[in-house]
Order: structure tokens, then sequence, then C-alpha cells
């Protein structure tokens, strides 16, 4: 498979694409002013809604944020009390952010948070390694941290993941300790273009970023693997258009898009829900509806799979298929599970409902188009 890294800064805003043999599957964005998900913010108790079971807190917006009981550490919270919280969903229309008290700090190889018992992500196979970093957690942890070793340890030295757990403890205590008034800023995440390079493949992928010093940096961090894989895109071009982003980001924002069939995808949000409807549209040709069904559900899959990350769609999703008999839904059942395994997003797949729609819900992260 062929990726492309597409790393745009421009104007204190960086925004940025992933593509995945010539289509957009994930697209992110950043402001240098922004508060994004993952930030850290002071905020004061300020009310607490029963009905609601939660409690709305003071940021320094006009908007006060929103802090479910789900989010609030064991610990009795006291109204007026100021304390640090992360943000879990950014503000969006007239709604506030979404926060939490459960702070976590993420480094390169590794995420501290409050908690007991640590764990080695379950992407690493390799039995000898987990164990080995099962060790390194066991020494390094303490009754009150919670250490997740992240899957780009797997091939790192134990000393370099050492280092990068501590600063990042440093970084979560400093944050625990931190005063100050509402809406202060104790911690940013790491910035898109770092999250996404984590990723990054030099021997296989292709990135271009278009400011020289970013470019530099990465060229410089993977110099001695592959340099020919970073490059700075001089083109006089918008570096979305020339690679055909653009107009695959303008279509994702669409309530209805075509597919090649002549089918449609119709794309609803509410606040409880995604509901994607799959409409044979000008897709008739031939007598077999069966069959037709199939061949659209199928196509629909693909696309519905790519425009899920591209939206960065999260919570419960509802797919309305075109119906077909029980044969038709098992393979499209397994067809679909199949290119679901290209998001890399915690998933849970319920399939079809005994009213024939399919269901998922998919973890949220990231921004959303």
């Amino acid at each position: 498979m062929e990726r492309l890294f597409l790393i745009n800064e421009k104007d204190e805003m960086t925004r940025a694409v992933l593509m995945e043999n010539g289509h957009a599957v994930e697209y992110y964005e950043d402001s240098e002013v922004k508060i994004v998900e993952g930030t850290v913010i002071l905020g004061k108790i300020i009310e607490h809604a029963p009905s609601l079971n939660a409690w709305f807190i003071d940021v320094g917006s006009n908007k006060k944020a929103y802090l479910p009981a789900k989010n609030i550490r064991g610990e009795k919270i006291n109204q007026g009390a100021i304390y640090p919280f992360q943000v879990v969903k950014e503000e969006r229309g007239s709604k506030g952010m979404t926060v939490s008290m459960l702070v976590s700090v993420s480094g390169k190889y590794a995420v501290c948070r409050r908690g007991n018992g640590s764990r080695v992500s379950g992407k690493i196979q390799n039995s000898d390694r987990r164990k080995e970093l099962v060790n390194l957690c066991e020494q390094l942890e303490d009754d009150k941290t919670e250490i997740i070793i992240r899957t780009l340890a797997e091939y790192a030295p134990d000393e370099e993941i050492e280092e990068d757990i501590a600063n990042v403890h440093f970084k979560l205590e400093l944050i625990e300790s931190a005063k100050g008034s509402p809406g202060k800023v104790l911690h940013k995440p790491e910035s898109i273009a770092d999250s996404l390079m984590r990723r990054f493949n030099p021997e296989t992928d292709k990135a271009y970023f278009n400011c020289f010093d970013t470019y530099q940096r990465y060229f410089n961090e993977f110099r001695s693997k592959a340099g020919n894989s970073i490059k700075h895109f001089t083109r006089d071009y918008e570096m979305f258009d020339f690679f055909n982003a653009s107009i695959q980001l303008k279509r994702a924002s669409m309530r209805k898009i075509s597919l090649k069939s002549g089918a449609t995808l119709v794309f609803d949000y509410t606040e409880a829900m995604t509901v994607i409807d799959v409409n044979s549209s000008k897709n008739i040709s031939g007598g077999d509806f069966e069959k037709t069904a199939l061949e659209t559900n199928i196509e629909a899959a693909v696309e519905i799979t790519r425009q899920i990350r591209l939206r960065n769609i999260s919570g419960i999703i509802i797919i309305d298929f075109m119906q077909t008999g029980k044969e038709g839904m098992e393979m499209i059942d397994l067809f679909f599970r199949d290119q679901l395994k290209a998001d890399s997003r915690y998933k849970t797949i319920g399939g079809f409902t005994s009213l024939g729609n399919y269901e998922l819900t998919r973890a949220s992260g990231g921004r959303r188009l």
C-alpha cells in the first residue's frame, strides 16, 4: 500500500492528511491558539447538575465546560475549587468543551496517568519483548501511577524508554501541582505532525512538508533509514490541491456523496449517533436486484470505511445497507469487518441487528472535519 503523509503549515495553522493509494483517509488540523483534545487546563468547579450527573466548569471561556461524573477521579470534589482538567472533546457550535479529571500525559514510548497497574500495547505481539516491557514497568511504577507502554517501544532500547517514562511522569507531577486561574494551559498534546509521523515507515511511505524547518527536522531524524522518503514541497501549487486531497476533503464535508456505480451515501449526525444510509439511486442496471444490492453494498463498505476515518466519526454508527438475503448479509459482514481493519481506532463491531441495520461503535480522538 502506498501511503503519503502531507503536512501543511500556514498562518499558525497546521493541516495534515494521510493518503492511502491515492485516497485521503485521515485529516487533522491544529491551531496554536485553539484548545484541542488532549490539552490540560486549569478549571474551577462552579455548578452541579444532578439531572445530568455532571458538573459545569469555568475554563476561562464564555462557554462552560462539561464534566460528566464518569470523568471524575475517586476523591470528592469541592465547588469553587480549582483543578487541572484534560479536554476530551473540543468546543463545538454553542456547546462548551467536555473535560475529564483523569489526566494522562503521552511521551514517545509511554503514557502516564494516575491509577493502579500498568500494561503494554496489545499490538506488541512478540511474547519475549512483552515480558521484558512488563518487567520494566514493574520496576518503574509506583502505587499511584499507571504506565502504558506504546507500540513504538517494541524496538526501542530500554534506556530510552526509561528516560521517556521519567520525563512523562515529571510532566504529570508538574500538572498536578500547578497553580493559577481558570483557563491557564498546563500541557499541550504533541503536534499533529509528531503524532502522524510516529506511524511513518521510511522504507515504504513518503512525507511532504511545505515548511522547510519542519521538513529538515524530520529529514534529519530519518536520514539514516531512508532520507529520500522525506521531501520538501516547493511547487507553485497548494499541496493538498496537487495531491488531489482538497477535493476529497470537500467531499467528506457533504451530507450526500455519490459512488462510481451511481449509488449514494447519506450521512446524518445526531447527539446520540451517526446514521449512514446506502441508497441504490441511479445504480439500477440489470434485472437481478439481489446481485445489484450486494455489489452496491460491497462498494459502499469500502467508501464508508474511508469516510468514517476521514470524517473522524466516533460513538455509535448505524449503517442502513441495501436489503439482501441472509447469505448476502453474511458476505457483507465479513467483507466490512475486513475493511475496518485498516482503521487503527478502537472499535466494537455489533454487525447486523434484528432490524437489519449494521451497528458499530468507534472511539473518539483527533479533530473532526
